[in-house]
């Protein structure tokens, strides 16, 4: 695979690298269950603003306590809390309660978090590669109906997503986000460290090699009454306007307005979280055509 090397020096570019360390942050929340006595809110079963504020002093994101002054929370805390449980380490009730006949959304009384002391410790036991390949695997599996790079901005993206209408419905749910997601990660394994990318290209090099890369050639849909056209997921908007238009796959761009899109969104999500690439983007990002498309620059690998 050959991409285009890009000099960003004396552009107008926003670099996006991460500051938080994933991999230390998630050790830190274990530690902070294991010593205290960690309750979850009743109504949301999210932590407390108190246990936010404390590990908001813990972990490495910058932003943290600010986030935690403002809004209660930090979506970084709770990136790391749902991994933790991805992951087997802790246990909670994540079902609720309805409270009477009158409840509309379930409720969490008492409802405590517990460390899987042996699942975590097995973990620490292991060689260092084999934590990476484990993590990255959980993450790799992470994905639902609406829950993936199309229609969910990822925790440190800057880029907006596809309307989530219909996300339930049509070739969406079919795809495997797990396969797609490693196929892209064992591509940029064959970028050189250090270097700048343009996007573009590598959109360009999927288009002419692998087509059928995200959405099979045959698809599926998820049932017989959804719509079988190719992008019936996928819409834009431009400017102001209200109405969106659904992406025409005879359209000789199609390709870089779906699965080029996915492409940007992937690269500033498991790849940039877990410290792989930074991402840089022109200042105009937000761009009139909604969702953006074309303002990200392939990270330094």
């Amino acid at each position: 695979m050959k991409l285009e090397p890009v000099e960003i020096t004396g552009l107008t570019t926003s670099i996006n690298a991460c500051s938080c360390e994933l991999r230390r942050d998630l050790h830190v929340f274990i530690n902070y269950v294991m010593e205290y006595e960690v309750k979850r809110t009743y109504r949301n079963n999210t932590l407390l603003k108190a246990d936010f504020m404390k590990l908001a002093k813990l972990v490495s994101d910058p932003e943290a306590v600010n986030d935690v002054k403002s809004s209660g929370s930090s979506g970084w805390i709770e990136y790391i809390d749902k991994l933790a449980l991805n992951m087997g380490f802790v246990n909670y009730d994540t079902e609720g309660q309805y409270m009477g006949y009158t409840s509309s959304e379930p409720s969490f009384p008492d409802n405590y978090i517990k460390v899987n002391t042996d699942k975590y410790r097995h973990f620490l036991e292991t060689t260092p590669d084999k934590q990476e390949s484990f993590i990255l695997k959980v993450m790799l599996d992470d994905y639902k109906d609406c829950k993936n790079e199309f229609f969910s901005r990822n925790i440190l993206g800057m880029l907006e997503v596809f309307d989530r209408r219909g996300c339930a419905t049509g070739v969406a749910p079919t795809l495997n986000f797990a396969s797609i997601r490693k196929f892209l990660l064992e591509l940029l394994a064959s970028c050189k460290s250090g270097v700048w990318y343009s996007v573009e290209s590598l959109i360009k090099y999927l288009k002419q090699s692998h087509p059928y890369f995200l959405i099979p050639k045959d698809f599926n849909v998820k049932n017989k009454y959804d719509e079988r056209e190719r992008y019936s997921n996928f819409t834009e908007r431009k400017g102001n306007e209200w109405k969106y238009s659904q992406i025409n796959e005879k359209d000789p761009d199609a390709f870089e307005r779906v699965e080029g899109r996915y492409v940007e969104r992937f690269l500033e999500g498991i790849p940039l979280v877990m410290g792989y690439v930074d991402t840089a983007y022109t200042e105009d990002y937000a761009s009139d055509l909604h969702p953006s498309i074309g303002h990200i620059g392939l990270p330094c690998a």
